[in-house]
């Protein structure tokens, strides 16, 4: 880890990630789907951690809560 990298929110998002592995939900399906096929689970976990980060920002640039069942529409 980086000595510049803030220790105590990379934890919160780890442990954040953990938290929602097990459960029917975007996140969970998402890592139940990849270790099914094989892939790492601390490479998965990491995926995981990358995604909420990405749902996150999202959420806050759009100004838009966040909607389970949003589907992405290309531009005609």
């Amino acid at each position: 880890m980086s000595p510049k990298a803030n220790k105590q929110l990379k934890t919160l998002l780890h442990l954040g990630a953990v938290s929602v592995l097990n459960s029917k939900n975007i996140f969970g399906e998402f890592y139940n789907r990849k270790t099914g096929e094989g892939k790492n689970k601390m490479s998965v976990i990491n995926s995981v951690r990358n995604k909420i980060l990405k749902t996150v920002f999202a959420c806050v640039t759009n100004k838009q809560k966040f909607k389970p069942d949003y589907k992405f529409q290309f531009a005609a």
